[in-house]
């Protein structure tokens, strides 16, 4: 199969906007006789027993894919698309519904297509009350390779996960550590939350010794469902892709093969034709496990991916993978030449640094991401097309957003000495302002720069997972210094840190030092 597409050899046609006349054309069209067909009837199922019988409601208008087209139903909820022998059937959630449930409480928005001349794929829908307010709990890389880690992610995170008030979780790739048998025991542990949930697939998460691309997430496809897919809540739209372009096991080595991102022809035009039929004025929320950068992911499959976002005024793209956080808007430097606002959040890692210590009293891996940042999940806020976001530390208070540390002796050395305070703000851009004041002095504007965790500098030695490794110290732009004023008199002091972002939301620490 080729992964670098070229936006000329994927024209397609973009459909009308939904209204009645629509549907009313699609069920004169649906009858058209089509070799090798696949049908079905999306309902809604006011009996609730999941069969489409007398008094069900046929809903029009709702996107059906076979994983590379994408047709609507028409007003009696008809459909008909082509079998072109993909694994799924799948539907892209309508706002203000809810499917069907499998045993662990998952939404089977998806059904498999068997091989045995099944062609006929019904899906029951029952209406949901969405609040005007839409939350989701957002986790980057639990990364999971045994029984061991996943009791640290149940005692820690998904407990920590269970005080929260969400509609849905997202997970955001690399569930496993390279061992498949970890998914299904990771889904029937996140069903604990009681909300609906969605997984991306990341490079851990392979069947690593299968020797054809149609293979390399079949376990996560058995577990799972669809490996790229569409959902709606409220005025967003949530487009899952898997973005890992694994390279096959390396026979020669006798050992687990390389991988770079990337996107697959037809998992491109599936996204086409996706976004082909989504009003402009919503919010685009993209999801992959290989953030869009040119250092992780083919700039080809990169550019083809924005020039589909393109239309759209106000886009979201999370995604896990680096171990750290890392905020930033969109521009050139990203391969973007869009008009709408684009911000990009990489979500840290909820194993943090790959499970490692120092520990707590019971037994938890602090596991402090080696940008500095707490092990931790986001919680997304979608307000209309209007969203936010705010960074959860597992380990302190909801409030504990940035660290401050005071570099150097705090002895009263020469008045030439420079005592630095640097400000570790997690989710900061490098454009943000940061300011400080000590005690009730002045404000002053903090640079920004980028470099290592002067917390991760000095405790590194301690970092060490219960297998005794030890990962590398990263490179962060969500740094800013100052200097200490040179006059200030001997016992203790106070500096405040205030730091500002793009949408106005303040966020203040402090530190109390003492001058000996």
């Amino acid at each position: 199969m080729t992964w670098l597409i070229s936006e000329k050899n994927n024209q397609i046609v973009r459909p009308m906007k939904v209204t009645i006349l629509l549907c009313s054309l699609l069920l004169s069209s649906i009858a058209i006789a089509q070799k090798s067909m696949l049908k079905g009837v999306v309902f809604i199922d006011h009996n609730a027993n999941g069969i489409y019988d007398l008094g069900d409601e046929g809903l029009c208008a709702v996107p059906v894919s076979n994983a590379k087209d994408v047709v609507l139903t028409n007003k009696k909820g008809q459909f008909k698309i082509k079998d072109i022998g993909s694994e799924f059937v799948m539907l892209a959630k309508p706002s203000g519904y809810r499917f069907k449930k499998d045993s662990l409480g998952y939404g089977l928005f998806y059904q498999r297509i068997d091989g045995n001349n099944k062609k006929q794929f019904n899906f029951p829908l029952y209406q949901s009350n969405e609040v005007k307010t839409v939350r989701s709990i957002i986790v980057g890389d639990p990364q999971m390779a045994d029984k061991a880690r996943l009791d640290f992610y149940r005692n820690g995170s998904v407990n920590h996960m269970m005080k929260q008030e969400a509609d849905f979780f997202m997970v955001l790739g690399d569930i496993a550590d390279d061992n498949p048998e970890i998914l299904m025991q990771e889904k029937a542990l996140m069903a604990q939350l009681k909300i609906d949930g969605y997984h991306v697939a990341g490079n851990h998460d392979v069947n690593y010794e299968s020797l054809n691309q149609s293979t390399h997430f079949s376990s996560f496809k058995k577990t799972y469902g669809p490996d790229y897919y569409s959902f709606n809540y409220g005025k967003a739209h949530f487009v899952v892709l898997n973005n890992i372009n694994y390279f096959g096991w390396d026979n020669e080595s006798n050992k687990r093969g390389s991988y770079f991102g990337g996107m697959d022809e037809q998992q491109l035009t599936w996204l086409k034709n996706d976004l082909a039929i989504v009003s402009k004025d919503k919010l685009i929320v993209l999801n992959t496990h290989i953030p869009l950068l040119k250092d992780y992911m083919d700039t080809i499959a990169i550019a083809a991916i924005h020039k589909l976002l393109e239309p759209f005024d106000n886009i979201l793209a999370l995604s896990g993978h680096l171990h750290g956080v890392r905020a930033y808007n969109n521009d050139v430097t990203s391969l973007w030449n869009g008009a709408g606002k684009y911000e990009s959040l990489v979500a840290g890692a909820t194993c943090g640094s790959w499970w490692t210590g120092p520990y707590t009293e019971e037994g938890l891996p602090f596991a402090t991401c080696m940008d500095g940042t707490p092990k931790g999940y986001f919680i997304l806020e979608m307000e209309g097309a209007a969203y936010n976001y705010r960074f959860v530390p597992e380990h302190y208070s909801d409030d504990y957003q940035l660290r401050i540390t005071i570099l150097d002796k705090t002895d009263k050395q020469q008045e030439t000495d420079d005592i630095e305070v640097i400000a570790n703000w997690f989710t900061g851009k490098n454009a943000d302002e940061v300011k400080m004041k000590v005690d009730n002095g002045n404000w002053v504007q903090m640079q920004n720069y980028k470099g290592e965790s002067p917390l991760i500098k000095s405790t590194l030695a301690k970092r060490t997972n219960i297998d005794n490794w030890m990962p590398e110290i990263y490179q962060t732009e969500h740094l800013w210094k100052a200097t200490l004023p040179k006059n200030l008199k001997m016992g203790y002091h106070t500096v405040y840190v205030q730091a500002k972002d793009q949408n106005g939301l303040i966020y203040n620490s402090q530190k109390v030092f003492e001058i000996r």
